[in-house]
């Protein structure tokens, strides 16, 4: 279920795919530390521009640009363009992302399934979720917090092991909205494959609920199939109205709502989701916490048996890994090395990332020169306290096949590092951050071709990896195994699988960027994981979850489409201008900048404006704990933990990275010594 201003955009968090906020900081590492580079990356000319005169070079430099390539999308010129979804990353410069062009509307011919399906009732109840330790319902979906900024909401199971529920905390003003919804059918399916919610047999909607400080005003609302398209619900009673106290108390009691009282207008044949509004009418400041649990719905007005609690993981260490970049300046810096290993001691970790530490010009560290007796240096002194070493290295463009065999050379000179120094300096294994989404090739159909290059770069390194006894780990976006909810196509795909899957299997152990602040929910770190861990299972491989410290920008995700321009819309242009052949740049003008009529004097012959649809801004808090308290990413890592360590295949965490990490907690007064015990 979905609101305006929710934490989704036609449902991207609700079903926790991604095929927005892909390619941003949001989700990368690489841009968080500085690091080599070859020229002109991001500025390559596309082909067919060079005999383009741009004399507004200047003046629309002042905004964010990105150039395409039309036909990678399938579009076959500028004027079939009748859809964009972009993102504006909000940082210094702005950065524009494309997601998503087509030459008609996806949405305008979006299916929605009909199909319905009546629960399987034992004695006369349905018990959908007890909200003990349930990130899933038994219809598989999820939940999630929504609200309207500055409002705030959060939902996630949380309490003593006798108090566990599904808690929701929010904040929120006069002209704002916070709330959170429970969806009654599998969250991760496209519209088109979604079965609904039949409950015309039933009776009731039960569940025990309490406040922690008694009488929070919340209602409950509910929404059918076509509620849920229009990202809408239906107003139902205050919860007060289907207590036994007529208010919500500290104590726990049992809500039951008739189905005889959801409004008419409600298809009980097609049911999507129960919402739940804090205060939805209310003029002054509120903030407050419910917790609900035992969500059932039964034919008669009887107590559903209470849910046994289901098994959790068998208990077993977890690794507790961080990443860490800049090893060559660590080395050569007196006292950093013994610094690093205290902190790394007090603070419980296991595994050490260290990028190698290369000694060649910026763009030329391929060739393999790096500092070995620096190197050796760290990984004796963190093998001393019992840490292990993985060497790290990465960038974009090693997915391109020119840049295979440098790379390869690197490994070759890590495994001749290896085979010399005494075993107390050996590294255990070899590491990769490729990203090669970070490439402006990465658009469209062409993505296929650049994760094909990626995957055999990996294929040849997994061979020399394996021969030299070094374990081979890879780092990747949660997102590599999305489908887009509109079209319900793989985001990234190769040979017809998901990315994801496909790395998987060459690797020994993959660290999935799961860039979220919140472990609950159909937009938490334990969604977005799930997938992988699944798999990683089945073929007996290793994952483990990375979180983020580094402080990132906020983003706004955009839809423009092929209407009418309306030059009373003062949200911002997307202006895109031919280059020749099927190239061409798209460029996002502000608000404060935009002209009503859309008269840019830097555009080039030929440019177009698409009609702006829809806006969502994405705060870096969701993504980066940069901004957030130390017990906020514990208390995460604590949540993700419980709710994954059913999976045999999850065998720990990572934090990106050193570098910001330590500043992060020296800043807060909570970056311990090495005496101290670890959490």
């Amino acid at each position: 279920m979905t609101h305006p201003g929710d934490l989704t955009l036609r449902g991207l968090a609700t079903a926790g795919l991604v095929t927005w906020a892909c390619c941003s900081a949001a989700c990368g590492t690489s841009s968080s530390v500085p690091r080599s580079r070859p020229p002109v990356l991001e500025a390559e000319a596309p082909a067919g521009a060079s005999s383009i005169v741009d004399a507004g070079a200047a003046a629309r430099a002042a905004f964010p640009s990105r150039l395409v390539d039309l036909a990678a999308w399938d579009v076959p010129s500028l004027a079939a363009l009748r859809y964009a979804r972009v993102g504006v990353v909000h940082g210094a410069p702005p950065a524009l992302v494309v997601y998503h062009l087509a030459s008609a509307d996806p949405e305008a011919g979006l299916t929605v399934a009909s199909a319905s399906v009546a629960p399987p009732l034992d004695g006369g109840a349905f018990v959908l979720a007890a909200y003990r330790a349930e990130n899933e319902n038994r219809l598989g979906g999820h939940f999630n917090g929504f609200a309207r900024a500055p409002a705030r909401a959060v939902a996630a199971i949380d309490g003593a092991q006798d108090d566990r529920a599904l808690t929701f905390t929010w904040e929120r003003v006069a002209g704002t909205f916070a709330g959170f919804w429970i969806h009654l059918f599998e969250t991760h399916r496209t519209p088109a494959e979604r079965v609904w919610f039949d409950a015309r047999a039933l009776g009731w909607v039960t569940f025990e609920v309490r406040g922690d400080a008694g009488g929070e005003a919340v209602r409950l609302q509910v929404a059918d199939r076509d509620q849920e398209r229009r990202q809408d619900s239906l107003a139902v009673g205050w919860l007060a109205d289907f207590l036994p106290a007529g208010r919500v108390t500290t104590r726990w009691q049992r809500a039951w709502v008739p189905l005889s009282a959801l409004p008419p207008a409600l298809d009980r044949e097609r049911l999507a989701s129960l919402v739940f509004l804090a205060d939805p009418d209310g003029a002054a400041r509120t903030a407050g916490t419910l917790r609900v649990r035992e969500v059932a719905f039964t034919t008669e007005r009887e107590a559903p048996a209470p849910s046994a609690l289901g098994e959790g993981g068998v208990e077993r260490p977890l690794r507790k890994a961080m990443w860490l970049w800049e090893t060559r300046r660590l080395a050569a810096t007196p006292g950093a090395v013994d610094e690093l290993v205290a902190f790394v001691v007090a603070h419980g970790f296991t595994d050490l990332f260290l990028q190698v530490p290369f000694e060649a010009p910026e763009g030329e560290h391929w060739a393999g020169r790096f500092d070995a007796a620096g190197l050796a240096r760290v990984v004796a002194a963190l093998r001393a306290v019992g840490v292990r070493s993985h060497a790290l290295d990465g960038a974009a463009w090693y997915a391109r096949p020119e840049w295979h065999e440098r790379v390869l050379a690197t490994l070759d000179q890590l495994v001749v590092y290896n085979r010399s120094v005494p075993p107390a300096a050996r590294l255990v294994g070899v590491r990769y951050d490729i990203e090669p989404y970070l490439l402006p090739e990465f658009e469209g159909h062409h993505r296929e071709r650049v994760l094909t290059d990626y995957l055999d770069l990996l294929g040849r390194v997994a061979v020399k990896a394996r021969a030299a006894g070094l374990a081979l780990g890879v780092d990747i976006p949660f997102w590599f195994d999305a489908r887009d909810e509109v079209t319900g196509e793989l985001t990234c795909v190769v040979g017809g699988r998901p990315a994801s899957e496909a790395i998987i299997d060459v690797v020994d152990d993959v660290g999935i960027m799961d860039y979220r602040t919140m472990a609950w929910g159909a937009d938490g770190v334990i969604a977005h994981a799930s997938g992988e861990l699944a798999y990683a299972e089945r073929v007996g491989k290793r994952v483990l979850i990375g979180l983020e410290t580094v402080p990132l920008p906020d983003e706004t995700l955009m839809v423009y489409d092929g209407g009418d321009r309306s030059r009373w819309d003062a949200f911002g242009d997307l202006v895109i201008e031919p280059l020749g052949g099927s190239r061409a740049r798209l460029t996002w003008v502000p608000a404060g900048a935009r002209r009503e009529a859309g008269d840019y004097a830097w555009a080039l012959p030929g440019a177009r404006l698409l009609r702006y649809r829809d806006a969502l801004r994405v705060p870096a808090g969701k993504i980066t704990f940069a901004n957030l308290r130390s017990r906020d990413l514990e208390r995460t890592l604590e949540r993700a933990r419980e709710g994954l360590l059913h999976r045999a295949s999850l065998d720990g965490f990572i934090i990106h990275s050193y570098e910001s990490y330590r500043p992060w907690l020296e800043a807060r007064g909570e970056c311990r010594d090495a005496g101290e015990q670890p959490r």
